[in-house]
């Protein structure tokens, strides 16, 4: 193990599977592989206390930090004696603490604030859009390394923040479940089961998965099934191949086995989602061989290529066209070469053994290694 010390600094507990899909984590424990990680961070307490303030006595804020939480923060940043700083997420914690100089700083995002807005963020005052985009800015140029996990977001780095190419890298997101992939699959016809993974009914597109499976149903002679993991089943009746399997925790080992599960008993993922930076569930589904249908937007084609392991389809495409789109596919006789090629860009693209490599190549190729 090398001797450095890494500061992973962070809003919530770094070891929580909850916290940004368990991205958190699982950076946490590839990181701990090689380097001493120094875990840097606060809870997600005072933010929620001090939204319960502004909102009993009608006050505004555009901070996501509260000062308290800024407070501690800077107090571990400054006594943590750590050789170089990794912050993923953490734009505001960039640019409102100050880092010693002499270290490196890594920030690593899924997209920019200017990304996120009216695509994320909708209504946002003038004053709230300057506050961050200049956070944004700061944080981008402070931070000796700037990772993004998608080509769209590093763009946007770039081109809008006008931040120099040479310090701005893509590193695609690896998988936040175990790896039990046992080979090849091949397709019943009898049954395709399609899976969904998302907690957000309109943006994650739940709508048109369920529209596309019913006429899926209605043109073909297999029987089409949905399964729809984060969502309990509604109060509204439906069909008896649209199946909701609640929502699941990945700090439960139980859960995780489901979830798993899932992906093995499972023959297409399918995510007409509106807006995305780096779902993990593409890499998650890389990793089981499922090919993907989703649309083309933010940082999706970093993870699907389409006519390889999966398709992306343009904006505004209805359920009809992702009905014809996978009964084409599904005749095409091509099913088993998708699904190899799925597993093969999650063991070259999408893990986060790959991450990590590239993560070490980064910091030998700034001397980072050498200079603590």
């Amino acid at each position: 193990m090398s001797s450095m010390k890494i500061g992973f600094v962070s809003i919530g507990n770094i070891y929580d599977r909850k916290l940004w899909s368990g991205t958190i984590s699982f950076l946490a424990d590839e990181l701990s592989k090689k380097y001493s990680i120094v875990p840097i961070f606060i809870s997600n307490k005072p933010r929620r206390f001090f939204a319960k303030i502004y909102k009993i006595f009608n006050l505004t804020s555009v901070l996501r930090i509260p000062f308290l939480g800024r407070y501690i923060l800077q107090s571990k940043i400054s006594h943590s004696n750590c050789d170089i700083f990794f912050v993923p997420s953490g734009s505001e914690i960039i640019g409102r603490c100050r880092f010693p100089e002499d270290k490196y700083v890594i920030y690593l995002s899924d997209a920019t604030y200017h990304l996120m807005l009216d695509y994320y963020y909708y209504n946002e005052s003038k004053k709230k859009i300057q506050y961050f985009n200049n956070i944004e800015y700061l944080a981008l140029k402070r931070a000796n390394i700037v990772i993004e996990s998608s080509e769209w977001a590093a763009k946007d780095v770039v081109s809008y923040y006008k931040i120099n190419s040479s310090k701005v890298f893509t590193l695609p997101f690896g998988s936040n479940l175990p790896d039990r992939y046992y080979g090849k699959k091949y397709l019943n016809h009898n049954i395709i089961r399609l899976l969904l993974i998302g907690v957000d009914w309109k943006r994650k597109g739940i709508d048109i998965a369920i529209e596309t499976v019913r006429i899926l149903n209605e043109v073909s002679d297999s029987r089409y099934e949905l399964t729809i993991v984060g969502f309990n089943q509604p109060n509204s009746q439906y069909e008896d191949y649209i199946h909701f399997a609640g929502r699941l925790n990945k700090n439960l080992p139980e859960d995780v086995d489901r979830l798993v599960n899932y992906y093995l008993s499972s023959d297409i993922f399918i995510l007409p989602t509106q807006a995305e930076c780096s779902a993990i569930v593409y890499s998650e589904a890389a990793m089981y061989g499922l090919p993907v249908f989703t649309y083309k937007t933010g940082g999706t084609e970093t993870y699907v290529d389409s006519g390889y392991n999966g398709y992306c389809l343009n904006p505004g495409s209805t359920a009809n066209d992702f009905a014809e789109l996978i009964t084409k596919f599904i005749n095409s006789g091509e099913y088993s070469t998708f699904s190899l090629n799925a597993r093969k860009k999650y063991e070259m693209e999408l893990s986060w053994s790959n991450w990590f490599n590239s993560f070490n190549n980064l910091l030998s190729r700034f001397n980072i290694n050498r200079t603590v």
